[in-house]
Parts: C-alpha cells; sequence; structure tokens
C-alpha cells in the first residue's frame, strides 16, 4: 500500500494491470477501479494544498521563515505528481473501455 501523501508516479502498464485485477470486464467494475485510484490521487493533492497553506501560515512570522521555505517547496511537489498521475488513468481507462467494448482485451 501506498502512503497516500506521496503517489507514486504511474504508468500505463500499472494502471493496466490494476483494471486486470479486478477481475471483471463489467464497465462498472472499471469505472469503480478507476474512481478508486483517482480518489488516491485526491488525498494527496489536497494534502499538497494543506502543505502549502500551512507554510504560508508560518511564514507570517520570523521564526516560522525557515518552516515556510520547506514546506511550500513540498506542497508544490505533493501536488504535482497526482494531476500527471490522473490523466494516465484516465488514458488507460478510456483504452481499456475500447479494447471491452470491441473484445480485444488482452
Amino acid at each position: 500500500m501506498e502512503h497516500p501523501l506521496f503517489p507514486r508516479k504511474l504508468d500505463s502498464s500499472t494502471v493496466r494491470g490494476e483494471f486486470k485485477r479486478a477481475g471483471s470486464n463489467d464497465i462498472d467494475v472499471l469505472t469503480s477501479v478507476q474512481s478508486r485510484l483517482i480518489a488516491t490521487q485526491n488525498i494527496a493533492k489536497m494534502a499538497g494544498l494543506g502543505f502549502i497553506a500551512i507554510g504560508v501560515l508560518l511564514g507570517l512570522t520570523i521564526i516560522g521563515l525557515i518552516g515556510t521555505a520547506i514546506l511550500v517547496p513540498m506542497g508544490i511537489y505533493i501536488r504535482s505528481r497526482p494531476g500527471k498521475n490522473i490523466q494516465v488513468i484516465n488514458e488507460v481507462y478510456e483504452e481499456f473501455k475500447r479494447n471491452v467494448a470491441s473484445g480485444q482485451l488482452t
């Protein structure tokens, strides 16, 4: 199980494996897998926003500037990865859905 704050970079083969692991070609089941994968990414996006907000609040004090210098870039990094992962998940889902509809699932 991956840590929700630091999602790993997903490639198309990993996402395709998650869809195959569901063990069903039913579109509802595949949509459920897609929403589960996206939900994990959304947690990371919200957590990144939390890191940025806390960093900005710490920046209001002179002593907290060190924390700001750490938390804001960390929040930006955490928010950058899920967007790319969600794009990969949606692309593979559409490809998988087309393959299921045409009957050429590999």
